[in-house]
């Protein structure tokens, strides 16, 4: 066991000047190192450099570390900004798309509103169509006109011609609806009738002496010829009225009706949806009749008035 380390100078002006360590152990016996001074200088400057270059390279490895940290941190940067081009470019390709899909949706709206246009035409070329006019408020003045002056680009003009596009076919899809339940037409087929009694004060044609009040047109035709529904609807009434005898009555909305009577045969049912043209009965002469023939009537809220101006 190590009992006690002295270390000793000998300064001898006859030799080099040398340094010794004693290593005393407990046994008695002694282990003497002696290192010269030269060797002293040697070890002490190599001991200096080794620790210069380990401070060196610890040195170096904490500017590394801070290095890579750095470039690390701008990596983490660069990606964060390609994430955000990459999301801009996905949300502006999102949004043409979206708006390529409202384009499309109201060409749809437009082919959607020529084919209900078509179906209302479909009979009769020459039929008129009647339309409610425009709120009188949305009228612009001929005069007293301006403003500031204002230029729309990019994505202002498109979303302006969306909105004003999308405004304006609801406007004409409302009129369209509107127009599409206006008795429009004749209901049946004029090359095989004929009118045979006008609307208003007329002889009764039972008993000439007498004149009477006629609700609607009378269309004389063979029996079973066909008629149709004069505007869209749904009936309110398919089955025997009285003097009207077989007879179909369809409320179309807007205030409008019709009644179609003396049918051989009624060929709809109370409760059904109708469009302008559907088949819904046969001529005939049942009920208060002098023979075959289509006793037409329009109603106006609720109040019987002249067919003639809608066929």
């Amino acid at each position: 066991m190590l009992r006690r380390l002295d270390v000793k100078s000998d300064n001898s002006r006859h030799g080099p000047i040398k340094f010794s360590i004693i290593l005393a152990k407990s046994g008695g016996n002694s282990l003497v190192i002696s290192i010269s001074a030269l060797k002293a200088k040697y070890f002490f400057a190599i001991f200096c450099v080794v620790i210069i270059l380990i401070a060196s390279g610890f040195a170096y490895g904490i500017y590394s570390h801070y290095a890579i940290k750095t470039e690390i941190v701008e990596l983490e940067k660069t990606k964060a900004n390609n994430a955000l081009i990459g999301l801009e470019q996905e949300q502006h390709l999102q949004h043409e798309q979206e708006t390529i899909a409202a384009y499309q949706a109201l060409a749809n709206r437009m082919k959607s509103l020529e084919s209900k246009l078509q179906h209302i035409h479909q009979r009769d070329g020459d039929v008129k169509m009647s339309m409610k006019k425009l709120n009188p408020q949305e009228t612009e003045a001929l005069t007293g006109m301006g403003g500031e002056m204002t230029t729309l680009k990019g994505e202002a003009l498109r979303d302006w011609i969306l909105h004003y596009g999308d405004r304006q076919l609801n406007r004409f899809q409302t009129a369209l609806d509107s127009a599409a339940t206006i008795p429009n037409g004749y209901p049946i087929d004029m090359t095989d009738a004929k009118i045979t009694s006008h609307f208003g004060i007329r002889s009764n044609p039972f008993d000439d002496l007498d004149n009477e009040f006629h609700n609607g047109l009378d269309f004389a035709a063979e029996t079973g010829t066909k008629v149709y529904a004069a505007a869209d609807g749904v009936v309110i009434n398919a089955s025997p009225m009285g003097s009207l005898g077989n007879a179909v009555k369809i409320n179309h909305g807007h205030d409008y009706g019709t009644a179609y009577g003396h049918l051989s045969k009624i060929l709809i049912q109370n409760g059904s949806t109708v469009k302008t043209g559907d088949l819904i009965g046969l001529v005939g002469s049942t009920g208060r009749s002098t023979g075959p023939h289509l006793h037409y009537i329009v109603y106006f809220k609720e109040q019987a008035i002249d067919p003639l101006p809608y066929i």
